[in-house]
């Protein structure tokens, strides 16, 4: 049950971290839950952000329930050793079956996700289905990934819940978003394209992998646009400046679905995985589909249980 006074000024933030810190983060890793959400009729802007979120309208709606939106969500990483399980959990909770084989990324391009019930057939685009289940990561075979290098300190803001030791001082309105912003040079967003996983990878002095998400936009914009984004993500405006180049242009990307590692990965077992280049993770740095799989198996744990 969520109510929100939405002619408040903080809302729409008010609204994100509720469902950061609430409905996103409920449960243990690799469990399917099925969250039912109650609002209000006047909560427009509560229901637009669950659904961005992947809720939807029950499908059967009974008069006395309270119940206005619903979802299924699994806070962890699907690949082909587990899609099976997930498939079975997936098919009690919806009454929908997926295909008994996990697609692989080249098809999914061309035909999406197929979801068939007794009464109904329905295509997904793969990053719709991936939200419908959000938090999760789902690695279909072929799909590749990208490590990106962030300083401890921006790491801290970006993705608060990773700190090692934690802060008293005031929090960035960042922590509290479920899409939050990451800066670039200019030119640097064809790296990033939307959907892209992206392995998070603090540099000196911890040196370490801590987390994956996936990338919801991506583009190189004017600082004006920019700034539009700014309180999505840790840079001030100077430190915005300084990233732009001569046309006045930054890239930026955004990204949600933030899983973290419950072990972070160090830089040695990642140049022993063959998970780093030549270039030593100075830049954003691409990972293949087998690289991925090792650090997400590395990582999370390997049942989906209903």
């Amino acid at each position: 049950y969520l109510y929100i006074d939405e002619d408040r000024g903080n809302s729409e933030s008010m609204i994100d971290r509720l469902f950061l810190e609430s409905f996103m983060s409920v449960g243990g890793y690799g469990k399917l839950l099925r969250l039912d959400l109650a609002i209000a009729p006047r909560q427009e802007k509560t229901r637009a952000v669950a659904i961005n979120v992947g809720f939807r309208p029950p499908e059967r709606q009974d008069k006395h329930s309270t119940v206005a939106l619903t979802k299924v969500s699994l806070k962890g990483v699907v690949d082909v050793s587990n899609w099976l399980s997930f498939r079975r959990a997936f098919g009690e909770m919806t009454n929908y079956m997926l295909p008994e084989h996990m697609p692989s990324w080249n098809t999914l391009s061309d035909t999406g996700i197929v979801m068939e019930s007794n009464e109904d057939r329905r295509t997904i685009s793969p990053f719709n289905f991936e939200t419908l289940a959000s938090p999760c990561a789902l690695l279909y075979p072929g799909r590749t990934a990208v490590i990106v290098p962030i300083q401890e300190g921006y790491a801290s803001k970006l993705l608060p819940i990773a700190q090692e030791q934690k802060s008293f001082l005031p929090r960035r309105e960042a922590e509290f978003r479920l899409e939050r912003a990451y800066f670039l040079v200019a030119g640097k967003h064809t790296l990033l394209p939307k959907g892209t996983i992206v392995v998070f990878y603090v540099s000196h002095p911890r040196k370490e992998a801590i987390a994956l998400a996936r990338v919801t936009l991506s583009d190189t914009m004017t600082k004006m646009q920019a700034l539009l984004h700014l309180g999505r993500g840790v840079l001030t405006e100077d430190e915005l400046d300084r990233r732009k180049n001569d046309k006045d242009e930054v890239a930026v990307f955004m990204f949600d679905n933030v899983l973290l590692f419950q072990k972070n990965i160090a830089y040695g077992e990642l140049k022993h995985a063959g998970c780093i280049g030549g270039a030593n993770l100075v830049t954003v740095q691409p990972l293949s589909h087998q690289k991925l799989r090792w650090v997400a198996g590395r990582e999370f744990q390997d049942g989906v249980n209903p």
